[in-house]
């Protein structure tokens, strides 16, 4: 055998185990994603009982050794939507809700920020608290002018919906005339 062929069965080789190495590592990380999918349909099946917080809990902790910032999203998404229904927990909703925004905004997941702001607003008209709705809505309305502009539009009318709501509800319940009048000419 002359050196070439020696040479080039060599590279061959290398070439070959360099691949299998590389299709192992995307093996790997494929199982890695179904595992972590899986746990977090799991997890988001029980989203309205408590055994969704460690299934939560198991799916941080996964994505965060492999570097999976969706699924980092999404389990903290599960422990949002676990105290969003919950009845008069507004300060478990608060807490869950802030690292959810701080990571929606850090990866760029304006979808899931948008979704977490508007199941807040939706947690305040539940508990029947409309002008907390309300001023919510509009401080978000001042951060998307300053970072979503695209989600503008969406708060504004979101905003627009719950004074409407509100308007409604106060003027069935023949309540404060005067409320009424103020918050119908802020409206405006």
């Amino acid at each position: 055998m002359g050196f070439r062929k020696i040479i080039t069965i060599i590279l061959v080789l290398l070439l070959t185990s360099g691949m299998a190495n590389c299709i192992c590592a995307q093996t790997n990380d494929s199982i890695a994603k179904k595992k972590m999918r899986q746990l977090f349909v799991r997890a988001y099946n029980n989203r309205r009982n408590a055994s969704c917080l460690p299934l939560a809990d198991g799916l941080y902790q996964m994505a965060i050794a492999a570097h999976n910032r969706q699924a980092e999203v999404d389990a903290l998404n599960v422990r949002f939507i676990y105290e969003f229904f919950q009845p008069n927990n507004i300060a478990n909703v608060e807490k869950q809700m802030k690292p959810l925004l701080a990571k929606a905004e850090e990866y760029g997941m304006t979808n899931i920020y948008y979704q977490t702001i508007t199941n807040k607003a939706l947690y305040h008209l539940r508990e029947h608290r409309y002008l907390d709705a309300i001023a919510f809505i509009d401080k978000e309305i001042e951060h998307a002018r300053k970072h979503f502009f695209f989600v503008l539009r969406s708060l504004i009318r979101t905003s627009d919906a719950l004074r409407r709501r509100y308007l409604r509800s106060v003027i069935k319940e023949k309540s404060s005339f005067f409320l009424c009048i103020t918050l119908a000419y802020s409206y405006l």
